[in-house]
């Protein structure tokens, strides 16, 4: 798929900041050797060609063509290719939204005794999967895109999976996910200070941001920064919000200040960014 004005969507707002979550895909060459860097997230591993061995954990298996597996947050792996392979793989954003928020937390909480961590990859969820391959190739790399496939491939998975076959899939996510994880996510965007979010948790500041480190791989400052950019990218890319009720909003001393943050974050003043 050719992209039509390929330089003009690099230059997108939207490619400002860095990102670890989202689809990647992988080629392997027979025996070659592998592993995921899920510091930051757990993975889903899409093996769309070939025949790997992975382990994980305690666990190995064998994963075939048109079959699934997820290496959770934190756990040892090794990959290798018995066959020329190739794989996409969701590095998950545990931020974005489902139209049904409650029926994809059931699945981190729920307990499986069987513990099928394999699923097949079944029609449906490969023409998703091919979609989010075309638009690799073609250098489509908006964090937006990354985020509406996933959205679009949670709605798939409960069309077409049943919900005991989805817990037993996520079980090794559910050991793992913690409701501080919840906690952070519902609640970032109501405070302004890394203080300010311990004391919500009800703990000192020093606990906060061990756990914090744990569960995310980056200190909390670090990654309150990071939200507090995309939420600024965001409005300044709505043109009908004044770059003033933007500084008011997120708490800038002055516009001044707000396009001195614009420039030493991104580059550009907020104008600039809203003229790309």
């Amino acid at each position: 798929m050719k992209l039509l004005y390929l330089k003009e969507h690099l230059s997108c707002i939207n490619y400002q900041v860095a990102y670890n979550t989202g689809f990647v895909f992988c080629e392997l060459r027979k025996e070659e050797n592998s592993s995921i860097d899920n510091e930051s997230s757990f993975c889903v591993i899409f093996l769309l060609y070939g025949k790997l061995s992975v382990d994980y954990g305690n666990n190995h298996i064998f994963l075939q063509q048109n079959e699934m597996v997820i290496i959770p947050q934190h756990s040892p792996n090794n990959i290798t290719a018995l066959e020329d392979s190739r794989l996409l793989l969701l590095f998950w954003n545990k931020d974005v939204k489902s139209c049904n928020r409650q029926f994809v937390e059931s699945l981190f909480t729920s307990v499986s005794e069987k513990g099928n961590h394999v699923l097949p990859i079944r029609t449906p969820l490969l023409e998703v999967l091919e979609s989010v391959r075309t638009y690799l190739a073609s250098k489509l790399q908006c964090r937006h895109m990354h985020c509406l496939k996933q959205q679009e491939l949670l709605l798939v998975l409960r069309g077409i999976y049943t919900k005991n076959e989805l817990i037993e899939f996520f079980q090794l996510v559910s050991s793992s996910w913690d409701s501080f994880e919840g906690f952070v996510l519902n609640n970032y965007k109501k405070v302004n200070t890394v203080k300010e979010f311990a004391e919500l948790y009800c703990t000192s500041e020093r606990s906060f941001s061990r756990k914090f480190k744990h569960c995310f791989n980056e200190s909390p400052y670090r990654w309150m920064q990071k939200k507090k950019a995309e939420r600024i990218l965001e409005k300044i890319s709505e043109t009908e919000i004044s770059f003033q009720d933007i500084a008011m909003d997120f708490n800038f001393k002055s516009q001044a200040h707000f396009s001195f943050y614009c420039k030493r974050m991104f580059g550009l003043t907020p104008r600039q960014l809203r003229n790309k």
